[in-house]
């Protein structure tokens, strides 16, 4: 299950902005605040559709979301291409 601070980490990670997150994605930038701010370590009451677009989204890029909730890893994504 994802939480608030693995979705925040990959965020911040990736140097994406919530309103960037959030056009990306095709929801308002609120969504994405609200979801980040939750007090609790899970989730509030979201929409399944975009707590999967969210996980779709940071999974293409390359992040990898620990089973426990409690961390996420980068593996670059298979059309990575580095900054000469």
């Amino acid at each position: 299950m994802l939480t608030t601070f693995q979705l925040r980490a990959a965020r911040g990670g990736l140097r994406v902005s919530v309103q960037d997150l959030a056009d990306i994605i095709g929801v308002q930038r609120r969504t994405i605040h609200r979801i980040e701010t939750c007090d609790t370590l899970t989730l509030p009451v979201t929409s399944a559709r975009t707590l999967f677009k969210l996980q779709a989204y940071f999974e293409e890029q390359g992040i990898i979301f620990s089973d426990d909730g409690q961390s996420i890893h980068y593996r670059p994504p298979a059309n990575y291409e580095a900054d000469e």
